[in-house]
């Protein structure tokens, strides 16, 4: 056969090498990326996917009806929670999850506790997709609410940050582009800096208490 990429039209005797050379290359994604081979379910595991899906969607449904007549629950709250576990991406429910928490309405009175619980849940969200904006977002939320918890304890803030910072660093491991995790740090950071802040000025002003401590202690010149 005549090759119809040649421009003299003659008998090509590359094209079957660079056909054999092309068929070896092994197909990547982008950023050299190797996809990932499609893996064909057996039919018992395909109906099991389409019951859950059948589940969650009726759990969906209702949850949605449920923050529509905002009702803000201890029961609700758990609901979101098991939808979250299933399917992660879903924004209007994390919204919810903030609703009830500021609702002030969980059975748990300690918020410091429940937004710790709530951090968990969101690391085992991150673990199955880590490029969702609302995810981060609830995170960012929840790191902001519990750095305030902490108010002058300046230990306890940065433990809740170093923990953060960790979580960044093993995430980037996985991928390094992952923009939101930078971002995420970035945010991080700034609160670190706000903490190191605290921390200096407590510092200054127990020197300074300690200065007219010490003044008032010493007895008047004769």
């Amino acid at each position: 056969s005549f090759c119809r990429f040649c421009p003299s039209r003659v008998r090509c005797q590359s094209r079957p090498a660079v056909a054999r050379a092309s068929a070896r290359v092994r197909p990547v994604a982008m950023h050299g990326r190797v996809k990932k081979d499609i893996v064909e379910l057996p039919p018992e595991e395909k109906e099991k996917q389409r019951q859950q899906v059948r589940t969650a969607r009726s759990l969906f449904g209702n949850l949605l009806e449920q923050r529509q007549a905002c009702a803000y629950s201890q029961q609700t709250f758990d609901m979101t929670s098991k939808a979250l576990q299933f399917h992660p991406e879903f924004p209007t429910l994390w919204g919810y999850r903030r609703e009830i928490l500021l609702s002030g309405k969980l059975a748990d009175g300690n918020s410091k506790a429940v937004l710790q619980d709530e951090m968990k849940l969101l690391e085992k969200a991150l673990r199955k997709s880590q490029k969702v904006y609302s995810i981060w977002f609830h995170r960012k939320w929840v790191v902001e609410k519990l750095f305030e918890i902490c108010g002058a304890e300046v230990k306890e803030a940065k433990q809740v940050l170093d923990t953060e910072l960790d979580l960044c660093g093993r995430l980037l491991e996985v991928d390094e582009r992952n923009f939101h995790c930078w971002n995420h740090r970035a945010h991080v950071m700034g609160l670190m800096r706000r903490a190191a802040a605290k921390e200096e000025a407590a510092k200054e002003a127990a020197a300074k208490e300690e200065v007219g401590t010490v003044g008032a202690a010493e007895p008047p010149l004769a």
